[in-house]
């Protein structure tokens, strides 16, 4: 929840860079907040198959890389 709190915190940054209305920042948030969401269950779901340890050197390397 962290990450959508930052988020939030720096929609009236996206909406002057933008220059949207308050409508499309909610419409861009709520899309990031799914989108983490899914993401977030997708690797709990990756990680209970191949094992918490080999999904975290993966992430990590992939992070390192990036």
């Amino acid at each position: 929840m962290l990450n959508v709190t930052v988020a939030q915190i720096a929609a009236p940054t996206i909406r002057t860079d933008l220059g949207a209305g308050s409508g499309t920042v909610q419409l861009i948030l709520a899309g990031y907040t799914l989108t983490y969401a899914c993401l977030i269950i997708t690797a709990a779901r990756i990680g209970d198959r191949c094992g918490y340890h080999r999904l975290f050197v993966l992430g990590t390397v992939v992070l390192m890389v990036g």
